[in-house]
């Protein structure tokens, strides 16, 4: 009988350390995983970063006409001066770019200063594909500089294709006069 209450508790004994051992198998295994993500995260973080600097960086040295990057990071804050030959010419916006996952998925951008445009939303949101940053078409080739060339384009002449704005293509495809004269009186309205 105390032979067999022995062996009872040599094989319960011997059932805890081989759970104890596959709980720290276990635990091991799990430390690791996290430790292989927290590594691509950091190299994510990384490029990331280097990839921000590189442009802000960019934007410092060698300035766009009519555009000045006024607070920078993953939230970046734009002026932008109204084209000469638009009808928003003496103006200045104020646009937002979320960079939150940039530059593996395109910026969100977002005039702050109310705009009439055909393919600026009446809640500011710029139609993606219009500046190249569609979910189709968009590449982590593209830069900060070559999208924001593109918003100063559109306001010189907008793409009839993509309208966020139907009511402002509208008017721009019927009468070029009263788009051009609404766009500067709306633009003046909202100037500080």
């Amino acid at each position: 009988m105390i032979y067999q209450k022995s062996y009872i508790l040599m094989r319960n004994n011997n059932l805890r350390i081989q759970f104890a051992s596959s709980i720290q198998l276990i635990k091991s295994q799990i430390q690791y995983l996290f430790f292989q993500i927290n590594l691509v995260l950091q190299k994510n973080k990384k490029m990331f970063n280097k990839r921000i600097l590189k442009e802000e960086t960019d934007f410092i040295d060698h300035p766009l006409d009519g555009i000045r990057i006024v607070n920078l990071g993953i939230q970046w804050e734009i002026d932008l001066k109204g084209p000469e030959n638009s009808p928003y010419k003496n103006g200045s916006f104020k646009l937002t770019a979320d960079m939150h996952n940039y530059p593996y998925d395109g910026p969100k951008f977002h005039f702050v200063t109310p705009i009439f445009h055909p393919n600026i939303s009446q809640n500011g949101e710029i139609a993606p594909e219009v500046i190249g940053v569609g979910i189709n078409q968009w590449s982590p080739k593209n830069l900060m500089r070559d999208i924001l060339q593109r918003i100063q384009a559109i306001l010189i002449k907008p793409d009839v294709n993509d309208a966020s704005n139907p009511e402002a293509l509208e008017l721009y495809k019927t009468d070029i006069g009263k788009y051009n004269e609404r766009a500067s009186g709306e633009l003046k309205q909202h100037q500080h």
